[in-house]
């Protein structure tokens, strides 16, 4: 935490990032969390029922703000990947299309 955080509710958030770290999706806890209002040690423990549908090795970092302002207070990023493969199709999200394909004969 920063050293001049004021005591008063606070909040975790997540985000879950791919490559480059690019954000994908976020998680908050709820207002009625009950988070420490101080300095102190806590787990906030997200349970995700599914994830889309997604392909690819994913990170996460975190951040505790301020309930009131949003203000970040403390942030880490993970260094842990984990994976997720949802589909055989190359690329991080499947997007559901059609296609049809013209022959014109063969190269000249």
């Amino acid at each position: 935490m920063l050293p001049d955080a004021p005591a008063g509710p606070r909040d975790v958030a997540a985000v879950v990032m791919g490559a480059g770290d690019i954000p994908v999706f976020g998680l908050r806890t709820p207002a009625s969390a009950g988070l420490p209002a101080g300095p102190g040690h806590c787990t906030a423990d997200f349970a995700v029922p599914a994830v889309p549908p997604l392909n690819g090795a994913f990170v996460v970092g975190a951040q505790v703000e301020d309930a009131r302002t949003g203000r970040p207070l403390a942030a880490r990023r993970f260094d842990d990947a984990f994976w997720v493969e949802t589909g055989r199709l190359p690329g991080l999200l499947h997007v559901p299309a059609t296609a049809t394909v013209t022959s014109a004969g063969p190269p000249a």
